[in-house]
């Protein structure tokens, strides 16, 4: 059974999918289209056995973007975890967000983002070559596969014509899951 992790005003939630799907024309390929559409905000639609969200896990981080050089640590359960990121980063200029607030926004090149627990051996969670106008998000740190051990979701599109998701779950430490829809002509 697809499962949708969404947020909620101050939280997240894992349950089934409540969906509907919309008819449309997409006018790039000029064809008829059908989109699953989520009752939700969701983050991500899943369809891996045995999840289970483990809602005092969920740890918001002081942070949302790791620019090159920068790192976050959180700590789940008497277990640290940090993530570090690396690359080439130039050209920081302010940008409007959400609220009429401004943030400042670079331009990244050569990013590596890993992972290091309890001071253990780094694992590489992802590489980019270049973002082009995006960068990367944090979008939830939590247990999602109720191991005990917390698991991550980032946005990590390459372009600004790209929405895709890269789900790491500590249980299956060799593999990413993702999720990317292309929106370009």
């Amino acid at each position: 059974q697809w499962m949708d992790l969404y947020k909620t005003k101050d939280s997240f939630v894992l349950a089934p999918l409540v969906y509907s799907i919309t008819k449309g024309f997409d006018e790039c390929a000029t064809m008829d289209t059908k989109t699953v559409v989520s009752a939700n905000e969701s983050l991500l639609f899943l369809d891996i056995p045995n999840l289970k969200l483990v809602p005092e896990s969920i740890i918001k981080p002081s942070k949302d973007k790791l620019w090159p050089q920068e790192s976050l640590t959180v700590t789940y359960n008497g277990v640290e975890y940090t993530l570090k990121a690396s690359g080439d980063k130039s050209n920081g200029e302010r940008q409007y967000v959400d609220n009429d607030q401004t943030e400042l926004f670079y331009e990244v090149e050569n990013y590596s983002l890993s992972l290091q627990v309890d001071g253990q051996a780094e694992r590489k969670l992802f590489e980019v070559g270049t973002f082009e106008n995006t960068f990367m998000q944090i979008e939830f740190i939590g247990d999602l596969d109720a191991d005990g051990k917390l698991d991550f979701l980032f946005s990590v599109p390459r372009n600004y014509e790209e929405h895709r998701m890269l789900l790491f779950l500590s249980s299956d430490p060799k593999e990413a899951y993702e999720s990317s829809l292309a929106f370009d002509c």
